[in-house]
C-alpha cells in the first residue's frame, strides 16, 4: 500500500477574476482551457511500505528533457514546495503545509534498515525475477534521494 503526493498551483485572486470575466462573457471554451491549466496536478512522489520515498522523475515524457521545477536534491525540492502559491495534497485529499508534508514523509526519505531502494531489494531478494522491480527503474541523487526513471510509475 502506498500514498501518492501531488501539488498544484493555487488560484490567485487575479486568476479568479480572469475566470469570472470569461464566465460572464460566456467564453466557455477559453474558460475550460484556462481551468485545465490553473488546476493541473503535478506528481511529487510516492511513499510505500518498506521502500524509500520515490520522487517523480524530472523529465518531460514527450521531449525527454528536464522539466521539473526543482533540482534532484532535498534543498531544491524543499525550497520549491514552501512557496505560498503551492497546494500540497495526497491521493486521499489530505492537504499539507510544506512543513507537515516533510514531517509526513521524513521516515521514508532516506534508505535505512527499514526502507530500501531497488539495489537493496535485489541484494535481499536475488532470486526475484526482473519485471516490475527492474534495476534501471530508478536512480539515487547525490544526496541520497530516490528518483524514478519512469514517468508512469504511480
Amino acid at each position: 500500500m502506498g500514498t501518492n503526493f501531488y501539488y498544484c498551483y493555487k488560484v490567485t485572486e487575479e486568476k479568479h477574476k480572469t475566470l469570472q470575466d470569461y464566465l460572464e462573457a460566456r467564453e466557455y471554451k477559453v474558460l475550460k482551457e484556462i481551468l485545465e491549466d490553473y488546476t493541473k496536478e503535478y506528481h511529487i512522489g510516492k511513499r510505500s511500505a518498506g521502500w524509500q520515498f520515490l520522487f517523480e522523475p524530472t523529465y518531460d515524457r514527450t521531449t525527454c528533457r528536464r522539466n521539473s521545477p526543482w533540482e534532484e536534491n532535498l534543498e531544491s525540492i524543499k525550497e520549491f514546495l514552501k512557496r505560498d502559491d503551492i497546494d500540497i495534497y495526497d491521493e486521499y485529499d489530505n492537504h499539507y503545509t510544506s512543513d507537515s508534508f516533510w514531517e509526513e514523509i521524513s521516515p521514508w526519505l532516506y534508505r535505512d534498515e527499514n526502507y530500501m531502494n531497488i539495489a537493496d531489494y535485489h541484494k535481499k531478494y536475488p532470486e526475484e525475477p526482473f519485471g516490475y522491480h527492474e534495476i534501471n527503474t530508478e536512480h539515487t541523487s547525490k544526496d541520497g534521494l530516490r528518483f524514478s526513471n519512469y514517468v508512469d510509475f504511480c
